[in-house]
């Protein structure tokens, strides 16, 4: 069983990527988002926040995905 490792690769980057928005996307909501609920002028640093967290996660999915492909996928 070998292992695709460019397909490795591309999603540890994946992964990478995805680390610094899972403490900016909690932070930036703390910091400013919560705000918005009270004040709905500033609704739109809420829906940033909640963005970037959905990104978060959505990248984390992704490479995760990719990682396990390239470990376990049989290409016939």
């Amino acid at each position: 069983m070998a292992t695709n490792k460019e397909k490795l690769i591309k999603g540890i980057y994946l992964m990478g990527a995805a680390f610094p928005l899972i403490f900016a996307g909690p932070a930036l909501y703390t910091w400013k988002g919560a705000e918005g609920f009270r004040d709905s002028s500033k609704l739109g640093m809420t829906f940033l926040s909640i963005g970037i967290m959905l990104l978060a996660a959505f990248l984390v999915v992704k490479g995760l995905r990719m990682i396990l492909s390239s470990l376990f996928d049989q290409d016939k």
